[in-house]
């Protein structure tokens, strides 16, 4: 049908270059989700996320019938909930499967402050920070939680699987308990995301430093995490990225590093796209979300598989900002046998994982209210 529109020579070029353009993308979503037919709620709705719908309600309701993990009474369409509810319904669902963890976390975005490109044509209705807001189809991908062998693919929480969440109104209440914080964050890569230049210029000063939590160099740990450590097109760990090769010229490359180069920069914007690296008071590199602020909580939680970047709301409880993933992330053992300064100590670590943590509604950021 989208060739069809080439055939109308009467009509308005913008009106057909924009028409075709959206058959295009109507095509481009059968056939993803005809070959992605299996996937969880949480897997299609990501699909669905660079959508978009007269009726939010229906970003959530229309992959019900292609999830895999859904019981036909899991979610009950009903357009008569407040649109928060409906959303916090995805929230509650996830938690209710034991094997998801605290993946849904992972779906949420807020817009940064100082961002370009993270906007919204819709109103800024102040969801709980820990609910997804499917409506904002402009924001980094969530991180590849699962491996080729259906695993999790990071493993922060050690033998901490079990979330122990619990929604209580407005607020998600989780275990788990801080091991650092956020001290320099770079610039948001979002400007060209057809270009690597701006990510490659948050690079470190002095490459060939050494990154002390690993002993690798600093350019090594800088090229880890820029690509998480991950390949999200195989789905496997222990990946750098390769600029030598993302910078060469094409007309000197053969044609198994062209095709290598390309798939290297779907996995470098999949998942440093819309981020910022973020280096944090113990010294650490690690991609974040782009509405972290310096000064923001870094907290290990049950049942998650990174690290939680969480902000202070006064009276004990937190917003949620987003994820953090580490150069070679802290694995539990990380967290129990290097830490020092200032993090709870191993003897302490069973008692302090007990604790609950309250996550806020909303996520105060100076006198303003994102998400």
């Amino acid at each position: 049908m989208a060739e069809h529109f080439a055939e109308f020579t009467t009509v308005d070029f913008p009106f057909r270059d924009l028409a075709r353009g959206h058959v295009f993308e109507l095509v481009a979503f059968r056939d993803t989700v005809v070959v992605n037919y299996g996937d969880t709620l949480l897997e299609l709705l990501n699909i669905l996320r660079r959508t978009q719908s007269s009726e939010p309600r229906d970003k959530l309701y229309a992959p019900l019938v292609f999830a895999s993990d859904l019981l036909p009474s899991s979610i009950v369409p009903d357009y008569s909930k407040p649109l928060e509810e409906v959303y916090t319904d995805v929230v509650r669902f996830s938690l209710s499967k034991p094997d998801h963890g605290l993946e849904v976390l992972g779906h949420v975005t807020h817009i940064s402050e100082d961002s370009k490109r993270m906007i919204t044509h819709y109103d800024k209705t102040s969801f709980p920070s820990w609910v997804p807001d499917f409506r904002q189809y402009v924001g980094p991908n969530p991180f590849c939680t699962k491996v080729t062998d259906g695993t999790w693919a990071y493993h922060t929480c050690g033998p901490y699987k079990q979330h122990h969440a619990k929604i209580e109104g407005r607020r998600l209440i989780l275990k788990g308990f801080m091991v650092d914080r956020i001290a320099t964050l770079s610039s948001i890569w979002e400007t060209n995301v057809f270009s690597t230049v701006e990510v490659q210029s948050w690079a470190p000063y002095t490459l060939d430093a050494i990154y002390a939590p690993t002993g690798q160099t600093m350019d090594e740990a800088f090229r880890i995490t820029v690509l998480a450590d991950m390949n999200v097109l195989t789905k496997s760990r222990g990946h750098m990225a390769d600029f030598e090769l993302i910078n060469a010229r094409e007309d000197e490359m053969t044609a198994d590093q062209s095709v290598r180069r390309n798939r290297m920069n779907i996995a470098l914007k999949t998942n440093s796209g819309v981020r910022r690296i973020g280096w944090t008071k113990a010294g650490r590199i690690g991609l974040v979300s782009p509405a972290a602020q310096v000064g923001d909580l870094l907290y290990i939680l049950c049942g998650g598989q990174m690290i939680y970047i969480l902000r202070e709301q006064g009276g004990g409880v937190f917003g949620y900002v987003g994820g953090l993933l580490y150069t070679r992330y802290y694995g539990w053992r990380d967290v129990r046998e290097r830490h020092r300064g200032g993090w709870t100590g191993r003897d302490n670590h069973l008692r302090v994982m007990k604790q609950y943590i309250s996550l806020l509604c909303g996520l105060a950021s100076g006198n303003n209210v994102i998400g």
